[in-house]
């Protein structure tokens, strides 16, 4: 029998993101029994016409219910009673037509919304932890002045402690992305019930494939006996990329080396890394869909960040895809679920690693098809579906 979920975010409809962990996560959940319609709010102005133009490109070939409304600025004055209520409105509207078994809702500030609403809508709320929140706060107030920046800490940051707080007491269970999340929220609640689901991938979209990796190689201009590095993401803050120009430059300072920059940010890449030179430097931009092909042709992928709180208990989405073609990881040991896995498929170099080894085809199988059990998204949803029936026996 087919349960109704609702799943409820404050994030907008962004391009990449929501895509790969909102919606596939609907749409693949259908097959386990879970329907899901999914109520978004877009609290930033910035970002309103780019959730606007998604969602309506989505309704042309989408599956998913998807309701986009607008919401107030989440660090305004009086915006947690301003969203309290839309949400309750909301929610009454889809109630009037639609019975849901649960909400599912995404990240810390939905989840507290929704578990102060239980008493109105009277279902079980499943909190979708995704990371630090209280740390993701400062690391975004450090952009100010420090007069501002310690006003604003005062005024958000024991608010943020506080949504985390309301909904470690009174979610029906919760997911996190890393054991060291996990960690982080029975230190605030040991008795909530919760279930560890790191950043999911679609095996059947990255994997390792050899012919892949020699046609790959022959477009990019890779001989074989050059070593490819990529890094794959995006250039904000929180990746740390410019501190770690040093390595990059150390890369190229060897001879047979390249590095393949595949961003969405080309222009900020273009300058952040206009020290190196551009024959030995590769900065582009792909679809989604050809990812697959680039991580094939690489020999090693790039992930480091500075050592805080948000990346120790991080799951990023991009360690999943470098795992699931095989890769071999060069990281600095400041994400946790990255050191504890490279460990265990035996593919990891930190910085210090000097020189570094090719892996071989083999060994590079090997790694491709261990990970699968790690961050393939048909093996994840089977710990959703498990967090869904403990739900469902209460």
């Amino acid at each position: 029998m087919t349960k109704k979920v609702l799943f409820i975010t404050h994030e907008g409809f962004g391009s990449s993101i929501f895509r790969s962990q909102v919606i596939e996560h609907c749409e693949s959940l259908l097959y386990h029994g879970y329907d899901f319609d999914i109520l978004t709010f877009d609290t930033f102005r910035k970002s309103r016409k780019e959730s606007e133009l998604n969602i309506q490109n989505y309704l042309r070939w989408g599956s998913r219910k998807i309701t986009l409304k607008i919401g107030v600025n989440k660090y305004f004055p009086f915006s947690t009673l301003a969203n309290l209520f839309f949400l309750w409105r909301e929610i009454k509207k889809l109630l009037q037509t639609q019975q849901y078994h649960f909400i599912h809702a995404r990240a810390d500030y939905t989840a507290c919304l929704c578990v102060l609403l239980r008493r109105f809508h009277k279902l079980p709320v499943v909190w979708d932890c995704r990371g630090d929140s209280v740390d993701e706060l400062k690391f975004s107030l450090e952009q100010f002045s420090w007069a501002y920046r310690a006003i604003l800490t005062v005024l958000l940051v024991p608010r943020q402690r506080l949504f985390r707080y309301i909904a470690s007491r009174c979610a029906a269970c919760c997911i996190c992305v890393s054991s060291a999340m996990q960690a982080l929220i029975h230190s605030m609640n040991r008795g909530l019930c919760t279930f560890v689901i790191p950043c999911p991938v679609p095996g059947d979209r990255f994997f390792f494939s050899e012919e892949r990796r020699e046609l790959m190689r022959k477009d990019l201009g890779v001989s074989d006996d050059e070593t490819l590095f990529i890094y794959s993401g995006s250039m904000t803050g929180y990746q740390s990329i410019e501190n770690f120009v040093w390595y990059y430059k150390k890369i190229t300072s060897l001879p047979k080396t390249k590095i393949l920059i595949a961003t969405i940010d080309k222009k900020k890449a273009e300058y952040l890394f206009r020290s190196i030179r551009s024959n030995r430097i590769l900065i582009t931009t792909v679809d989604y869909e050809a990812m697959n092909d680039l991580y094939c042709a690489a020999d090693f992928a790039l992930m480091s960040r500075n050592p805080r709180p948000l990346n120790y208990v991080a799951s990023p989405t991009k360690f999943g895809e470098y795992c699931l073609t095989g890769l071999s990881v060069i990281h600095n040991n400041t994400i946790e679920q990255v050191s504890r896995n490279c460990n265990l498929l035996k593919n990891g170099f930190d910085l210090q690693s000097w020189p570094l080894v090719k892996q071989s085809i083999v060994s590079r199988k090997e790694v491709a098809a261990n990970s699968i059990q790690l961050y393939d998204r048909n093996i994840l949803n089977l710990i959703a579906v498990k967090c869904y029936n403990n739900i469902k026996s209460k």
